[in-house]
């Protein structure tokens, strides 16, 4: 199934053992937890401005997840 949807999309399928690569909630997750993929987005739906998106910058087997700053013009 996850073929057929990166097809759909015109991405290149996930690495099957990366872990996730997009997840959502009220909750960051907890930092030093396994099945986040390097690089995945956490979208925080009840976060503010300054603090809705964070990136995981850790490993699969340990996530670090950080806040994504953006500069001012």
């Amino acid at each position: 199934m996850l073929q057929r949807i990166a097809k759909l999309l015109r991405i290149a399928p996930p690495a099957q053992d990366a872990g996730l690569l997009i997840v959502s909630g009220t909750t960051k997750p907890v930092d030093g937890t396994a099945g986040y993929a390097v690089g995945c987005l956490f979208q925080h739906t009840d976060g503010g401005d300054g603090d809705a998106l964070y990136v995981n910058e850790g490993t699969s087997a340990s996530c670090d997840f950080n806040l994504v700053t953006v500069a001012a013009a």
